[in-house]
């Protein structure tokens, strides 16, 4: 069996099992286990949008990268509003957003608040 294929079994096995990693999220109503990681910059400001004083806004985004199965289908693309756990989020705009990995689905995902 080759490396690939050897890494790929590796990594769904063992990083998306709930006993390890994993946990249960439904994903635009579709089942799935995936490892969600908030510690890339979980929040931010809108100061690079065109405004001069973004903290006068009041505006942050959490962001958030899942790991999923490759199974959902049709594939998320950037900018695609998606149902996280009955919440909505918003695959991140750049083309970095929409990644697979060794097997593995890795979505970056934001939601704004006020």
């Amino acid at each position: 069996m080759p490396f690939q294929d050897d890494a790929r079994d590796e990594v769904n096995s063992l990083f998306l099992d709930p006993e390890e990693f994993g946990e249960e999220i439904d994903f635009d109503g579709q089942p799935v286990t995936a490892v969600i990681d908030d510690g890339h910059g979980s929040l931010k400001t809108a100061g690079n949008g065109g405004f001069s004083d973004a903290a006068g806004l009041g505006l942050a985004e959490h962001v958030t990268t899942l790991y999923l199965p490759d199974v959902i289908r049709p594939r998320p693309v950037p900018e695609q509003r998606v149902m996280i756990n009955d919440e909505a989020w918003l695959v991140e705009a750049d083309e970095g957003s929409v990644k697979v990995e060794m097997g593995l689905l890795r979505l970056r995902v934001s939601r704004a608040y006020a």
